[in-house]
């Protein structure tokens, strides 16, 4: 079988999904992924492709220039977050939820100790007032 020659970008054509791609699966996010990154690569390797699928969507991308137009405005961009995605997952990533929950583990581990912890005796005034005894006199008085 002779090979295909190169496109004009000096990328050949792919072959057949590689058998030890048999055996492994991924999501399709992670699928447009990785032939997005991959379309530009004189050599993707094969042990780093997630699915059998996107060793096939990279080699019809490099096969034919409009199915890669396709796949970047279909797949790619639907990938890339708008605006107000970014907006609202940055709000959830910094709603407090794992702070409250820190801060909820560490007052019950205050109480816990509270609880365990023996009555500890407030402190009183000095029975003896040290200071006059030695010729101090107090604050304010001369």
């Amino acid at each position: 079988m002779s090979r295909a020659k190169s496109d004009k970008n000096g990328l050949e054509p792919l072959e057949v999904a590689p058998l030890g791609l048999a055996q492994t699966f991924a999501d399709e996010p992670e699928v447009v992924r990785w032939v997005a990154r991959n379309i530009s690569v004189r050599r993707p390797n094969p042990a780093e492709c997630p699915d059998p699928f996107a060793w096939t969507l990279l080699r019809m991308c490099r096969e034919d220039p409009s199915f890669t137009v396709w796949f970047t405005d279909k797949l790619w961009s639907k990938l890339i977050p708008s605006r107000s995605q970014l907006d609202t997952k940055q709000v959830n990533d910094l709603d407090g939820s794992v702070t409250i929950e820190l801060i909820e583990r560490i007052q019950a581990t205050r109480d816990r100790a509270k609880e365990k912890a023996a009555p500890v005796a407030s402190p009183s005034e000095p029975k003896r007032d040290y200071f006059a005894e030695i010729g101090i006199p107090e604050e304010g008085s001369k």
